[in-house]
């Protein structure tokens, strides 16, 4: 399947009533399933693996004929993901995992009742819109959804057995094969001693156990009403063989020194604490749920080390954890041993001779720092030292930043406070290049500095912070001012400049003026006049360029040419241009006149993103472009053709011919003119020249 994505939670119930301890699984679809695809992915997992002692229950909410729409929590932001379903009439908790009562497949999470279940049913959107930005929930639309629950009755299956379990299924899902056996299981010999009948044949749904399991009789019949026919097998096996599995898991627990009560004996439930372990797959960090002698639900949240080095409690009690499990992997261990951990963690606490009510907890997190080991406080000393951050010191060590700031006080007294706000993007050294560059002759502009900066950095840099810095260090901008000679400049100078323009070509008359030959005192006559046709019969605006290396590609524009199609030609004909005269963009100056679409926001942004930079011109300067003398050459050429072009098509043709055909020798011709224009216009001070 192509869009789709499979989040497995976990829980372990060692005192569930049932004949057995069993592991609770629930695989929540999201994005775009087929149910039809997972039923027929689970019915290949139960055939090529008949496990011993599997009850697999479907909770399929298909609320007909409505369509479904799912909000999935994100396990990154729930460590128990809760799925709701979004009908017509409203929004609905689906069955999860549980929070207080001794059943594990038929509870209901219900925290977040509050937020979902008020009078004024809110949107989909309303519901997205009203989570944090840390929490922001998952949306997707579904036209069904399916979660299963899958019961494993095996004491000593480790969570990497589990695993197995999902991650086969999701391989069956994106069509691949499954393994011959399922890695981690300790039962799958067992399945050669079942007996006959129902077990030759396990296809479809089957549960396991005897007639009394938690999954009754009667909550099957329910569930296969909801869905449809579906073929069930329901296998059981001999008293004596239930009973040889019940002596091997009570074995188990007494090796590692528990307890066990089963749910077909008594005990006593003021004697008992029922720990659930909840572990989500993929995500730290795991949390235990436990619920203590007065039948209500307290939590234990891990920390990424097992254990954390504080554990709450129900009534926000506090106690340190042992450290002798320290290095322990949750999933190396089997429920058995996870059970016994709980149970430590629980008599340790338990053991406390003062436990802190909820009303001081907050005092003793904001007002008292944790003893720590002298090792730890040395860790610290020495980072400060080093320099470091807060936030590294903590990554490295752990403590809070409480804990930093008192040390600092206490310890190092002489070190300088920050005054806040966020670091200097250039330091001391980074400050002193931008001086360099634009200090050694060079002429870099702040943009130019900025840029090379960041090159260097891996960081974005703004040139307003090249700017800042530079005016920090004392230097100011001026203007450059050029001596008279240097002004008009010299060839070499020119040759780094490309120049550009547009203009109109036209059917008729493309050779600019046409010239007729007149006796003295001969009057208009009608081969003298030259008959009024509008726009010359047809014409296209041409953009082209020319530089030192040449003409570089021309284009037709289609329409009137505005600033989004001068910024399409940028990107394309002038990108290409420069690549065909071998130019590069930063080291070019670019030539344009003052029409509105040059100066327009957006190709004027282009051009600085690109480190292109452009030639000033100042308004109603004359028109020295030497482009305009190749634009009189394009035409004159045009005008050459013995023939009219029929239609525009072919009259484009002929500009791509003309065009090609200017030598690089003629555009520097024109280019080598431009000093003794410069010089010219200043002579006569701006008044027109004979170019």
């Amino acid at each position: 399947m192509e869009h789709f994505r499979v989040e497995p939670v976990y829980a372990i119930d060692l005192h569930s009533g049932v004949a057995h301890v069993i592991v609770t699984i629930s695989y929540i679809f999201s994005g775009v399933v087929n149910r039809s695809q997972i039923e027929s992915a689970v019915n290949v997992l139960i055939q090529k693996w008949p496990i011993l002692g599997v009850h697999l229950r479907r909770s399929s909410l298909n609320f007909q004929p409505q369509v479904l729409e799912a909000l999935i929590p994100d396990a990154r932001h729930a460590v128990l993901a809760t799925t709701f379903y979004v009908t017509s009439k409203g929004i609905h908790q689906v069955e999860t995992l549980p929070a207080r009562t001794s059943t594990i497949t038929t509870q209901r999470l219900s925290r977040n009742l509050k937020l979902y279940f008020e009078k004024s049913q809110p949107t989909l959107e309303e519901l997205v819109s009203s989570q944090s930005p840390a929490s922001q929930l998952h949306v997707s639309c579904l036209a069904d959804a399916t979660v299963f629950a899958f019961t494993f009755a095996h004491v000593i299956m480790g969570a990497s057995a589990v695993g197995s379990v999902m991650r086969s299924l999701a391989s069956l899902l994106e069509g691949k094969e499954l393994l011959d056996e399922l890695e981690g299981d300790p039962w799958v010999d067992l399945l050669n001693t079942a007996p006959p009948g129902a077990n030759s044949n396990l296809r479809g749904w089957s549960t396991y156990g005897p007639s009394d399991f938690l999954a009754s009789a009667e909550m099957e019949r329910i569930d296969l009403e909801q869905d449809g026919s579906i073929s069930q097998h329901i296998i059981y096996f001999p008293p004596s063989e239930i009973a040889q599995l019940k002596e091997q898991a009570m074995k188990e627990l007494k090796t590692l020194g528990l307890e066990h009560f089963y749910g077909d004996e008594q005990y006593d439930a003021e004697q008992t604490n029922r720990p659930i372990y909840a572990l989500d797959a993929q995500y730290v960090p795991p949390l235990f749920l436990f619920e203590g002698r007065d039948k209500t639900c307290s939590r234990i949240r891990l920390t990424k080390s097992f254990p954390p080095d504080k554990v709450y409690l129900k009534n926000t009690q506090i106690f340190n954890a042992t450290s002798k499990y320290a290095n322990c992997k949750i999933r190396d261990m089997t429920l058995g041993e996870i059970a016994k951990v709980v149970q430590e963690l629980v008599t340790e606490g338990s053991k406390q001779e003062t436990l802190l009510d909820h009303r001081s907890v907050l005092a003793t997190e904001n007002m008292s720092l944790k003893r720590v080991m002298l090792d730890t406080l040395n860790s610290v000393l020495s980072l400060l030292d080093s320099d470091k951050t807060h936030a590294q010191i903590i990554e490295k060590t752990g403590v809070s930043s409480a804990y930093i700031t008192k040390v600092t006080r206490k310890h190092r007294p002489h070190l300088a406070r920050s005054k806040g706000g966020r670091p200097r993007k250039l330091n001391p050294t980074a400050v002193r290049y931008a001086v360099q560059l634009v200090t050694n002759g060079n002429k870099v502009s702040t943009r130019k500095a900025a840029i090379t900066l960041s090159a260097l950095s891996g960081e974005s840099i703004h040139r307003d912070t090249v700017r800042h810095a530079l005016l920090e260090a004392g230097l100011r901008a001026t203007k450059s001012h050029l001596p008279e000679l240097t002004r008009i400049g010299t060839v070499a100078d020119w040759k780094r400049v490309l120049w550009l323009d547009e203009t109109t070509i036209t059917r008729l008359w493309s050779d600019g003026v046409y010239w007729g030959w007149a006796r003295p005192g001969e009057k208009l006559s009608d081969r003298l006049i030259t008959p009024a046709l509008s726009h010359g019969g047809g014409s296209f605006m041409f953009w082209g360029c020319m530089g030192w290396p040449g003409t570089g590609y021309g284009c037709k524009v289609e329409g009137s040419f505005n600033k989004e199609v001068y910024e399409e030609i940028l990107g394309d004909e002038f990108t290409r241009s420069l690549k065909h005269l071998g130019m590069k963009a930063r080291e070019v100056i670019y030539m344009h006149d003052n029409a509105r679409p040059h100066k327009a926001k957006a190709p004027t942004e282009w051009l600085e993103n690109h480190g292109v930079e452009c030639l000033e011109w100042p308004a109603n300067s004359p028109d020295l472009n030497p482009i305009e003398n190749l634009w009189a050459e394009l035409k004159q050429r045009l005008g050459e053709y013995k023939e009219v072009p029929n239609g525009m098509l072919e009259l484009w043709e002929r500009v791509q011919v003309v065009w090609d055909e200017f030598a690089p020798e003629y555009c520097q011709k024109l280019i080598e003119t431009m000093p003794r224009c410069m010089a010219m216009v200043l002579e006569r001070k701006g008044k027109s020249i004979p170019y």
